[in-house]
């Protein structure tokens, strides 16, 4: 099992794009946040409710993520629980460095030429 304090706290919550809302997440958000929901191991309903998606959505790529080898899935106590795979949990880093690319400081304009 991967444990929580691997990952940076910016995967406790739902990561969205600046300026995105979770009525127009990209696919790599909604994936971000189905990994980083998984953390701790976690049922199907709770990833679904976590990252704020609907079922057909979360049935999709959970299926996904599975055959990639970004999440695994053992069952427990008759609940099959999901968990990030380590290349889950590198898919979330990379992710921020992405996202980390992508943040504009506003005070830095372009000069015209």
């Amino acid at each position: 099992m991967i444990e929580e304090e691997l990952v940076p706290s910016v995967y406790q919550g739902t990561v969205l794009r600046a300026g995105s809302t979770p009525k127009n997440r990209g696919r790599l958000d909604i994936i971000a946040d189905i990994i980083s929901a998984c953390m701790g191991g976690r049922t199907k309903s709770y990833v679904m409710l976590r990252a704020k998606t609907n079922s057909v959505t979360i049935t999709n790529i959970m299926k996904k993520l599975l055959l990639c080898g970004l999440i695994s899935a053992t069952e427990e106590e008759g609940n099959i629980m999901f968990f990030p795979t380590t290349r889950g949990i590198d898919f979330l880093r990379n992710y921020e460095k992405l996202l980390g690319f992508l943040n504009v400081d506003d005070t830095v304009t372009m000069s015209r030429r």
